[in-house]
């Protein structure tokens, strides 16, 4: 006969005789079970209207225990295999709260909006730190020459930008909200900080960045030498930084 652990047994009896001493009722006989299991289980609150008129706490203790054990026997029969599949996945749990996000790009730089929920109108879309527009793409008009500058610095610029492929119109940076709904729905707060990490990602992968969008960092858009001068450690420590790591 499959027998109750020793905890749940010991919890059993340790109650049981407790009410008796005391002559509570099934509440306490309840409170008192759970109680001495608190540190090995997690009980739901318990709710005694069904078996109130219960004052035989023996034949309690007893009917508990053979229902523990068929629980324990039916668990018994399941393989890890089985038991696996009742059981979240790390993957699907982030998976299922990635989806949740909001993941609109920043329109000049494809930083993604960092806010947690997907639809979180009126609330602009926004991030902590951008990166240099050159990232995405963005380029000075009828050269090869990609943009070097982040678009928080820009924003507080005199600057003016080309909202399409192709459009002669020029939008002021500091009225870019009125190019359209994808620059509309985004706030960018003018800011001369810029986070290392995306410097320091941008000189070590220039080639590849120069060799997608072919084009290249120079004229306008080269590379600072201070720039250059950041480890990937620097970078890395940065991030901590930001995210208070």
């Amino acid at each position: 006969m499959l027998k109750t652990s020793k905890p749940l047994s010991q919890a059993l009896y340790d109650a049981t005789e407790k009410v008796k001493k005391q002559s509570g009722d099934p509440d306490m006989w309840l409170k008192e079970f759970s109680s001495f299991l608190k540190d090995q289980l997690t009980f739901n609150n318990f709710c005694c209207q069904n078996f109130s008129d219960i004052n035989n706490f023996d034949f309690l203790k007893e009917e508990t225990e053979k229902g523990l054990v068929s629980v324990i026997k039916e668990v018994s029969k399941l393989s890890l295999d089985k038991m696996k599949k009742f059981r979240m996945k790390p993957d699907q749990i982030l998976i299922d709260q990635l989806c949740n996000c909001c993941w609109v790009t920043c329109p000049f730089c494809a930083a993604v909006c960092t806010n947690t929920i997907a639809d979180h109108s009126p609330d602009k879309h926004n991030v902590p730190f951008h990166r240099p527009s050159g990232i995405k793409g963005w380029y000075y008009k009828d050269t090869v020459e990609l943009d070097i500058h982040f678009c928080t610095t820009l924003v507080a610029s005199d600057e003016r930008f080309r909202p399409h492929h192709g459009s002669d119109e020029r939008i002021p940076y500091k009225e870019y909200q009125t190019a359209g709904e994808e620059y509309a729905t985004w706030q960018i707060t003018p800011d001369e900080s810029k986070l290392i990490y995306w410097k320091w990602f941008v000189c070590r992968f220039q080639k590849q960045l120069e060799g997608h969008y072919t084009l290249k960092f120079q004229g306008r858009g080269e590379i600072p030498n201070e720039w250059r001068t950041y480890s990937k450690q620097e970078a890395i420590e940065s991030l901590d930084e930001m995210y208070n790591l």
